[in-house]
């Protein structure tokens, strides 16, 4: 989607993001209770590698773009926007 928008091909026709509650959270983490009652050691471990990731890809811009590059084939236009 992105490659067509900056090409001028689409445009956002309503931005969900006035409707959204601010501030808007990207990702949510879900588990079922039964699971979080009965592994919290795992819940914790999931929770704390996703904020490790989340750091990293914030912190390293460059290697994030390339990674969007390779794997989803971005241009690097798109890939530094969608960054």
């Amino acid at each position: 989607m992105w490659d067509m928008k900056l090409k001028g091909e689409v445009t956002n026709l309503i931005p969900v993001s006035r409707y959204l509650p601010k501030p808007w959270l990207e990702h949510v983490l879900y588990a079922r209770k039964g699971f979080a009652q009965s592994k919290p050691d795992a819940v914790r471990r999931t929770v704390r590698a996703v904020v490790q990731a989340t750091n990293f890809i914030r912190d390293n811009r460059d290697w994030t773009i390339a990674k969007m590059r390779q794997i989803y084939r971005y241009s690097q236009a798109t890939a530094e926007k969608v960054y």
